[in-house]
């Protein structure tokens, strides 16, 4: 075999293992334990749930109201803001029962349990913005400190909807269709009305970042540290390797951990 053969062979080779590679790495899903599943039946009896969606009357209209219930329960029992729980109880349903404290990502994977334990589908959505006039990129993700929220969109009988675990705001147009967080974000750009159940205001939190967009956001990420959810793989290898955990954090810059129901996915354009 030629000696160019060679080494384009062994170039795809190494090619083939590290997407193998980053597919084991992306691999981590958000599971629901046993021990999930019992604090979990323990909010639906506190919050007066039904056991299942299927008795809920008003097709859409049903819908809204039910999801709105959860958020709102959600945001009012799980107080805090900025102020991170240790990281390996993120997730975890039974500290969110007894401590009742948590940040915005902590409520999203609260409602996104939950929704799912009712046959209803997610997508967490990291969203990315800068603390000053100059325009997102999508390379800010890689920054130190980076201003951030997390919120998800749930999928409803007329299509995906975004909702805040800030405030209790939706998004809806005015026919009273739902609003993904691209099709929000042009609502805010060109002015027109959305109806958060909240007047129609910018949530506070939000004010700093609707201004034209100057946001970006990723599906499906977690933590870009890589610690948070219990069952990170390759971090739980490297520690099993003798990898110091305090260097872990080294691997801050990439979008490491992937939800349930969707892959891994960064905006791709200027949203329309």
């Amino acid at each position: 075999m030629p000696a160019y053969l060679g080494k384009i062979l062994i170039a795809l080779l190494l090619s083939l293992a590290g997407i193998l590679l980053l597919l084991w790495i992306f691999s981590t899903k958000l599971t629901t334990t046993a021990e999930d599943e019992i604090y979990i039946q323990a909010y639906i009896k506190e919050w007066g749930l039904p056991e299942n969606i299927d008795s809920i009357p008003g097709a859409f209209a049903g819908e809204i109201a039910f999801i709105n219930r959860i958020q709102d329960s959600v945001i009012h029992s799980i107080q805090g803001y900025n102020k991170p729980i240790p990281k390996e109880k993120v997730g975890n349903i039974r500290f969110y029962f007894e401590m009742k404290t948590g940040a915005c990502y902590d409520r999203a994977l609260l409602m996104e349990k939950l929704f799912t334990r009712f046959g209803l589908q997610t997508r967490h959505i990291f969203v990315f913005f800068r603390d000053d006039e100059t325009p997102t990129r999508t390379i800010d993700i890689l920054r130190k400190k980076l201003p951030s929220h997390a919120l998800l969109e749930i999928k409803t009988s007329k299509g995906w909807m975004v909702i805040d675990t800030q405030t209790a705001w939706m998004g809806i147009d005015e026919q009273g269709n739902p609003l993904t967080l691209a099709e929000l974000r042009y609502q805010w750009k060109v002015g027109k009305k959305w109806d958060l159940l909240t007047n129609q205001q910018i949530p506070a939190h939000l004010l700093g970042i609707h201004q034209n967009g100057n946001f970006k956001f990723v599906y499906g990420l977690y933590s870009r540290h890589g610690g948070f959810l219990p069952q990170d793989k390759w971090i739980d290898q490297l520690r099993k390797w003798g990898y110091p955990h305090s260097r872990l954090q080294l691997f801050a810059t990439a979008p490491l951990r992937r939800s349930t129901n969707n892959v891994l996915k960064m905006e791709s354009k200027p949203l329309k």
